[in-house]
């Protein structure tokens, strides 16, 4: 089978640029052709033996018109893939070029996030801080709604350009021959914005991170945090949290850098806590096991709907138990009382509580450590979701074959 993965950042930066190496690799090395579309801006990652494509952004529809689809026409007719996989796209590829590809050889796309169905990208009500329960629409502009929904540009024009932007692209969403989440929260995201549930495929995430043996928590509880120090995951929380622990000994250690970087380095200070909690920069995936092993539990304090959490799944994977904040996909892996606590997001009181039942109960912490990493490896391993991949992908081959006609007017603009 020959696959054209279609993707804006093809690098091994983030959970969703990190799953396109991963399911690129393992197709490879079952004898699938992996082809790679993605944007020439900011690639870093290239394999020789691959074919790859790499064109510049084009989501403005002058550009669009004026290069990309006979830049994308030319790719799919010299390689004929067998199937075409979506993954996120946003600020590279127009939602119509989106459709295009859709209406061609079938195709699959993969919802990483909320962005294909929210203007703000977070599913939260700024006036409320209250996570947005209702389906993208006309809704998103009155006084409940989300405007402006890019701060950056928070005039009509950029309001609207935004909204007609994210609406092309649910609307070419509902298009595809299936579509792919990894988690049953953005099953139901789906189906609340219209996408028809018999293409919808809950295809749960995975890690790859293996610890052959354990590593025994340290002898100083020690909480770890890994994330973006930015307005969605929940860092700045976390260090008020970490205010109400108590006297008791722990040390902290916050991965990471973002915007709030110095807000809650400051905050820090003055809470008194300089001398518990370490800042430490961004690190690689290879580093994330040793990052683990330091932990006692580590903490996920995101304050948006999580698509899945894949940090969680990780952690658990190295044996920590996990405490997070309730949003999104979480509760689908972080089992409140048996893999890790799961708190009232945006509760820093009881996030506070959930972190110092543990670390003052390391043979507790241990134990739902020991259960997560089985959690893991029943059901969040790679070649659980690889072979369901390979069956949406027979799946959509067959829907096509199905029905020849529709199949051979969608691609009469080859």
């Amino acid at each position: 089978m020959k696959i054209l993965h279609v993707t804006a950042n093809y690098s091994e930066q983030g959970g969703a640029e990190r799953y396109v190496l991963d399911i690129c690799a393992a197709l490879e090395r079952e004898q699938h052709e992996v082809v790679i579309l993605a944007s020439s801006e900011g690639s870093t990652f290239s394999v020789p033996s691959r074919s790859e494509f790499f064109l510049p952004p084009a989501y403005g529809l002058h550009s669009m018109l004026k290069n990309s689809i006979k830049k994308y026409r030319r790719i799919i007719r010299d390689e004929q893939p067998d199937v075409i996989h979506v993954h996120n796209t946003q600020n590279h590829i127009n939602p119509l070029l989106l459709l295009l590809l859709a209406g061609d050889v079938p195709a699959v796309k993969f919802v990483h996030d909320v962005r294909p169905f929210c203007p703000t990208d977070l599913k939260v009500l700024p006036r409320t801080d209250s996570l947005c329960a209702r389906p993208m629409g006309h809704k998103c502009w009155n006084k409940q709604g989300c405007l402006p929904f890019d701060p950056e540009k928070p005039t009509v024009t950029g309001n609207l350009r935004k909204f007609v932007l994210v609406s092309s692209e649910l609307h070419a969403t509902r298009r595809f021959d299936h579509v792919i989440v990894g988690s049953h929260f953005m099953a139901a995201e789906l189906k609340r914005n219209s996408v028809d549930s018999s293409k919808i495929t809950v295809l749960q995430n995975y890690t790859t991170l293996e610890e052959p043996e354990l590593a025994n928590l340290p002898d100083l509880p020690t909480i770890v945090c890994l994330g973006q120090f930015n307005r969605i995951k929940g860092m700045p929380q976390l260090v008020e949290a970490l205010a109400h622990i108590g006297s008791s000994p722990w040390h902290a250690n916050l991965v990471g850098e973002g915007p709030l970087l110095d807000n809650c380095i400051r905050r820090v200070a003055e809470l008194g806590l300089g001398d518990r909690v370490r800042f430490t920069p961004s690190v690689p995936y290879s580093e994330l096991s040793s990052i683990f092993r330091e932990a006692s539990i580590v903490v996920l304090p995101s304050v948006i709907p999580e698509a899945f959490g894949l940090v969680g799944i990780e952690a658990m994977a190295c044996g920590r138990a996990v405490v997070a904040f309730d949003s999104g996909g979480i509760r689908e892996w972080c089992i409140d009382g048996v893999t890790g606590n799961v708190t009232p997001r945006g509760d820093v009181i009881a996030l506070a509580n959930a972190i110092r039942k543990l670390i003052s109960d390391p043979p507790l912490a241990r134990k739902m450590g020991i259960r997560g990493r089985e959690l893991v490896d029943t059901k969040f391993r790679l070649s659980n979701h690889y072979h369901g991949l390979l069956s949406v992908y027979r799946a959509a081959i067959e829907s096509r074959g199905n029905n020849a006609e529709t199949s051979a007017k969608s691609r009469s603009w080859l």
